[in-house]
């Protein structure tokens, strides 16, 4: 530490402004790294702004495609009983298969369908 303060003139002062805004940069090596990590950590705040971005984008779009799906199945399964007859039990397994991957339901008999499952009967 010196033993004088220096003074700085007013004509010092503007050349220390000017050449401050023609900076380039950090001319330090450790100032060279930080800058250079600032710079990796602003592209990754952005790659995860866009990524977040795009996987909304692809939910909103497979969502829209089921409900197009749904409603079509539904539209299909509408226009049979117009035709004269009822949907039946294929009809309504064929497209729980197709539209939502579930398993098939199980026929049950004219006796069975009056009477109480046997779980509950216990």
């Amino acid at each position: 530490m010196s033993l004088f303060k220096k003074r700085v003139t007013p004509k010092q002062l503007l050349a220390v402004q000017r050449n401050g805004r023609k900076s380039h940069g950090p001319r330090m090596e450790s100032g060279k790294r930080h800058s250079s990590l600032n710079a990796i950590r602003a592209v990754k705040e952005k790659f995860k702004e866009e990524s977040l971005g795009r996987a909304s984008e692809r939910l909103k779009q497979e969502q829209s495609e089921l409900q197009q799906r749904v409603q079509e199945a539904i539209d299909k399964a509408e226009q049979k009983p117009e035709r004269g007859r009822s949907p039946t039990l294929d009809d309504i397994n064929r497209i729980r298969e197709r539209l939502f991957g579930l398993p098939p339901i199980a026929p049950q008999s004219e006796a069975g369908a009056s009477q109480a499952p046997p779980e509950a009967a216990i």
